[in-house]
C-alpha cells in the first residue's frame, strides 16, 4: 500500500507477469486466426443457396437480423476475493457489472447447432472496492474493468421440467483502471516530519484477463430472461498487480427472443 504512483518517464524491465500476459496475447490472436480460417474454409464447402451462392461472408454478417443477432444486457454481482501475494486485501464484497452482448456470427459459418454449442461478444464494465489495514497504515483500492467478452455455450439435456440448463465458458479481456490512497495510522503520522505526508494515493492503468466457468438457467415459458453463475479468475497486472477469484452471479434480458419458442437454448 505504500506505493507511490509511476513515473511515467521512468522504464520497467520486463517481469514474469508481462512475459505471461505478452503470450496470452499472441496466443489469443493465433486462435482467432485460426478460427477465422476455419470460418472460410467451413463457408466455402458448405452448400449455398442459388440466391445465396454469390454473397461474401461480409455480406452475410450485414444480413443478419435483429432476432439473429439476439442482444441482450444484463447486470452482475460480481464479488472479487483476493488470493495468493494480495491476500491482506480485504474481501471485494462490493462488485458489480453491467454487460451488453450479440450473438457471435460463427453460427453463419461454422455448424455449431448441431453440436449444441452457440458464442456470444459483448464488453463489460464495473467496479470493485477493497480496503486494506496493516500495521501502520489503512487504505482503499478502486478497480474499474472494462474487458471485452467472449462466451462459449454448451446446451445441456434436459435437467429439470420446464427449465432449460446451459454450461459456459467466458474469457474476459481488456484494461483496469484502479485509484489507491493509504494514510498512516495517527500514532505513526505524529512521529513523521512536517515535510512529510501522512497519505499516499495514485492512479493506474493496467491490463485484465478473467477466465470463468459456470452455468446458465432460462424458464421455457420466458426464454427472454436469462441466469447465471460463474466462478473463475481474474489476473491484474502492471502497477498494481494481483489474482482474485472470481463469483459473478447474474441476470440478463434477450431484446428479441420469440416468446412462443419452448425451449430457448439457441
Amino acid at each position: 500500500m505504500g506505493k507511490k504512483p509511476l513515473n511515467k518517464n521512468k522504464k520497467n524491465a520486463p517481469n514474469s507477469k508481462s512475459i505471461v500476459f505478452s503470450a496470452a496475447h499472441k496466443a489469443s490472436f493465433l486462435l482467432l486466426i485460426t478460427v477465422l480460417y476455419a470460418a472460410t474454409i467451413q463457408a466455402q464447402e458448405t452448400e449455398a443457396e442459388p440466391a445465396e451462392a454469390g454473397a461474401s461472408w461480409s455480406a452475410k454478417i450485414f444480413s443478419m437480423s435483429k432476432e439473429d443477432w439476439d442482444p441482450r444486457a444484463g447486470l452482475i454481482y460480481a464479488p472479487l476475493m483476493p488470493i495468493g501475494n494480495i491476500s491482506a486485501l480485504s474481501f471485494g464484497a462490493v462488485g458489480a457489472q453491467a454487460y451488453f452482448s450479440v450473438d457471435s456470427p460463427l453460427k453463419l459459418f461454422l455448424p455449431l447447432d448441431t453440436m449444441k454449442l452457440r458464442t456470444r461478444m459483448g464488453l463489460i464494465a464495473g467496479y470493485h472496492a477493497f480496503t486494506v489495514e496493516t500495521t501502520n497504515s489503512t487504505g482503499s483500492i478502486g478497480l474499474i474493468p472494462i474487458l471485452a467478452h467472449l462466451s462459449v455455450y454448451y446446451d445441456l439435456p434436459e435437467l429439470i421440467q420446464d427449465f432449460s440448463f446451459a454450461a459456459s465458458f467466458k474469457w474476459n479481456q481488456g484494461i483496469i483502471l484502479s485509484n489507491m490512497t493509504s494514510s498512516a495510522k495517527p500514532n505513526i503520522a505524529s512521529q513523521l516530519p512536517s515535510s512529510k505526508s501522512a497519505s499516499i494515493s495514485g492512479s493506474y492503468l493496467g491490463y485484465g484477463t478473467q477466465w470463468s466457468l459456470g452455468v446458465e438457467m432460462k424458464q421455457n415459458s420466458l426464454p427472454q430472461l436469462a441466469y447465471f453463475l460463474d466462478l473463475g479468475y481474474l489476473l491484474h497486472t502492471e502497477d498494481l498487480s494481483g489474482t482474485f477469484f472470481s463469483i459473478n452471479l447474474g441476470a440478463a434480458w434477450h431484446f428479441y427472443t420469440n416468446k412462443n419458442i419452448e425451449t430457448e437454448g439457441q
